[in-house]
């Protein structure tokens, strides 16, 4: 014969809710100091990099654009 589950009250839902948060927040694996620092240095430098390379090919397509506008006004 099947089980029949118990229906949750709101608050019983709720009570859920933070238990299993509370479990499932204990399982999470924290980088000490060192590791946290390169990774944020990792992350730095890439933005960085990134940026610069959005930035040259902006001004690379805005010199296009104007070159274009030229030849043809």
């Amino acid at each position: 014969m099947a089980e029949k589950t118990k229906k949750l009250s709101l608050g019983g839902k709720i009570k859920k809710l933070f238990k299993d948060y509370k479990s499932e927040f204990r399982k999470v694996t924290w980088y000490g100091k060192e590791q946290t620092l390169k990774s944020t240095l990792i992350v730095i430098v890439l933005v960085v990099a990134l940026a610069v390379v959005i930035g040259g090919l902006d001004y690379l397509f805005y010199k296009g654009i104007n070159l274009l506008g030229g030849i043809f006004s």
